[in-house]
């Protein structure tokens, strides 16, 4: 029979075990960005492509350049003048280029049988054709694979953590120490971080164990030196365990 302490207690740790932390919600907001980037990026290239997969094909002469920025900074975007079945075409790529064909140069152009005035560039000016979805894809790709790595890696995480719970030692520890120290953030500054120290001397081997639970936030109640606090620990690795604290 369990007594209500025990109850509390392994609610505490249950929680604990359950507290999103900082790697969930770097899981969560990476796969948001990342996701909708990957989708973003496949739905354009998608777009891109079918041209592209048609025969239909012929060469195209370049007939405006226009300059963006200065020095080295510069760039073009191009007009490229094509003909098909007796019929003047223009097409103009999304984005710029750099370095670009001049003016009266000939470049590939690749153009859909039923529409002609769809079309795009191919060869080395053609690369521009893939910058946006590439560039989408490659963010996607980055984010999302972050963002489903940090949330594996918690579910995991939270597993061991909840079988820890479950089946784990349960000692009677007691808060040796809370502190607060200075860490380096991800920007090049520093935050405040709470840290809470529980001891446990185990009886049988003598050893001495201590667990650390650090705050997301400033705690609303820190414990004084001695309170008693109940740590579940995993039976065979002490390095694994969960503390019961609100």
């Amino acid at each position: 029979m369990t007594s209500p302490s025990d109850d509390f207690d392994r609610a505490a740790a249950v929680r604990q075990a359950r507290r999103l932390g900082p790697q969930g919600v770097i899981g969560i907001v990476f796969t948001l960005v990342g996701v909708p980037l990957l989708v973003a990026g496949a739905v354009w290239a998608s777009l891109v492509a079918p041209t592209y997969l048609s025969s239909a094909s012929t060469r195209g002469i370049v007939v405006d350049s226009v300059a963006y920025g200065t020095g080295g900074d510069r760039s073009h975007r191009i007009t490229v003048a094509y003909t098909v079945d007796g019929r003047e075409y223009r097409y103009t790529p999304t984005g710029s280029q750099d370095p670009a064909p001049s003016v009266g140069d000939t470049v590939t152009v690749h153009y859909e049988p039923d529409d002609p005035g769809k079309a795009r560039l191919g060869g080395a000016a053609g690369v521009v054709e893939w910058v946006g979805p590439g560039v989408l894809l490659l963010l996607g790709v980055v984010f999302g694979g972050l963002g489903i790595g940090f949330s594996v890696w918690k579910w995991r995480r939270r597993k061991r953590d909840l079988a820890i719970v479950d089946t784990g030692d349960r000692l009677a520890a007691a808060v040796e120490s809370v502190h607060t120290e200075r860490v380096s953030d991800s920007e090049g500054g520093s935050k405040t971080v709470w840290s809470l120290v529980a001891r446990y001397d185990d009886p049988l081997t003598g050893a001495t164990y201590r667990f650390t639970h650090r705050y997301s936030g400033v705690p609303g109640v820190t414990p004084p030196p001695g309170t008693p606090v109940t740590v579940f620990a995993d039976r065979v690795d002490r390095g694994k365990y969960v503390i019961a604290i609100w």
